[in-house]
């Protein structure tokens, strides 16, 4: 397994992720064990390098998994639109 660190330099030198290395970013972040700085790092290097599709399903995927899902009553089905939210930060 990659570390942070090195995660960041396969993205920036024009690497793709693999689903667990997407994973591992997104759960870093998700339980703060990430610095702030190599966050901003990983996004400069998604901004300036781009993702394929499979790293922006995964990278979807997990964090849609990050957040907490909430229940409806079966009687409301249709009645509902569905929304994630990155707490205000995106």
């Amino acid at each position: 397994m990659l570390s942070i660190p090195d995660l960041i330099k396969k993205k920036r030198d024009g690497g793709v992720l693999t689903d667990e290395q997407v994973t591992t970013f997104i759960r870093a972040v998700t339980d703060k064990t990430i610095q702030d700085c190599q966050t901003g790092a990983m996004l400069m290097a998604i901004w300036q390098k781009g993702m394929v599709v499979k790293e922006t399903e995964t990278l979807t995927r997990e964090m849609m998994k990050s957040g907490e899902v909430m229940s409806w009553p079966k009687e409301w089905a249709g009645l509902m639109v569905d929304k994630h939210s990155t707490g205000g930060v995106g």
